[in-house]
């Protein structure tokens, strides 16, 4: 009879086992608080980490070589709204966690939101479709969805002010 309890409790573990991979792994979160926003999609931390939002581009407003872009006030706005000052979460890829320039790539939660979708949904960012990320699908929906709906920076206008 013991035998059989350990074969069994031995399966369970290996069923277990085989289902908790790194891909079904539950993401871990750290709390931070974020100090200030620098553009529609980096933040700087309480603890100096600037962090850019995984996954997303917003117009530029502070880059050393272009000028200020259509849409990136109103983006830099709303992070500024949505994010600074607040306590928030921070969930990281493990194969993902630096950009370029050495800035940390993260999902930005504040208030169990998630920033880098909130800025997709509102038109304020596009899709960063160079790289992979595991919310590249969703965001892509997210994208769609505010090209349809014509919101934020999918607003264009022709010269007479007409929605194209």
């Amino acid at each position: 009879m013991a035998r059989i309890a350990v074969i069994v409790l031995f399966t369970v573990f290996l069923s277990f086992n085989s289902f908790y991979t790194e891909e079904n792994k539950p993401a871990v979160r750290e709390k931070a608080k974020i100090e200030k926003v620098l553009d529609g999609d980096t933040i700087l931390l309480e603890d100096g980490r600037t962090v850019r939002l995984i996954g997303l581009d917003s117009p530029e407003t502070n880059h050393p070589t272009l000028p200020v872009q259509r849409y990136g006030k109103e983006a830099s706005v709303f992070t500024v709204k949505f994010a600074e000052g607040k306590d928030c979460e921070l969930e990281f890829e493990e194969n993902n966690k630096k950009d370029v320039h050495g800035r940390s790539v993260a999902y930005v939660f504040v208030n169990g939101k998630l920033l880098n979708a909130e800025l997709l949904k509102g038109g304020f960012a596009y899709v960063y479709t160079k790289y992979d990320f595991k919310l590249k699908a969703e965001f892509i929906k997210l994208q769609k969805q505010a090209i349809k709906e014509r919101k934020g920076l999918w607003n264009i206008k022709d010269k007479s002010g007409k929605s194209k």
